[in-house]
């Protein structure tokens, strides 16, 4: 969930040729499958411009 006020991109790597983009806004939930080699990125999302704020190991959670 995003407990947070901003929206946040998702962005789920699956290996070298493949991933998927989300929006999440606030208080929105994304659920997903991944196989443990794949790794999620957490963006927050700010007037034209995206901050990196995490890079998770699927495998670590």
């Amino acid at each position: 969930m995003n407990q947070t006020k901003q929206i946040q991109i998702i962005r789920l790597q699956i290996g070298l040729d493949e991933c998927i983009e989300k929006a999440v806004f606030p208080e929105e939930n994304f659920c997903f499958e991944a196989p443990s080699d794949a790794c999620l990125e957490i963006s927050t999302y700010t007037i034209a411009t995206a901050i990196l704020c995490d890079r998770i190991p699927c495998l670590q959670l």
